[in-house]
């Protein structure tokens, strides 16, 4: 087998697998909306650890996968890539605090009307 081959096969192979991995990602998702859009109300408790469970994958995320290589970067700086993170936390924090905004989809309030099914209807046609 020659390089070239070599190469070729390797090109195709290295392309599969993120191809491969983008079409699952894309799966769950449209199985996930559709069973959101379909199925029963889940519980506070159930929706309270997934929302949390989700936030800490992407901190891990970013943490350990994308900040360790923004660093390797060259010509970057340890001191100021963490700086510039923690930055942008605060900015986040202190955003959130000054403006102003609601959260009627809060599961707290008792006041929130079930969405009317032409909303629903919408969110099928919208997943598929």
């Amino acid at each position: 087998m020659t390089i070239c081959l070599k190469v070729k096969i390797y090109k195709e192979l290295s392309m599969s697998v993120p191809l491969i991995l983008t079409i699952l990602a894309g799966a769950a998702t449209f199985i996930g909306a559709f069973l959101g859009v379909l199925g029963q109300k889940p519980s506070n408790r159930l929706l309270a650890f997934s929302l949390g469970f989700a936030a800490g994958i992407m901190l891990l995320i970013s943490l350990m996968e994308m900040l360790p290589a923004a660093l390797a970067a060259e010509g970057m700086s340890p001191v100021l890539g963490y700086g510039m993170f923690i930055f942008g936390l605060l900015g986040y924090f202190g955003l959130d605090r000054m403006l102003p905004h609601a959260h009627p989809q809060d599961l707290m309030q008792k006041s929130v009307q079930p969405l009317p099914k032409s909303i629903k209807r919408t969110a099928i046609l919208l997943t598929l």
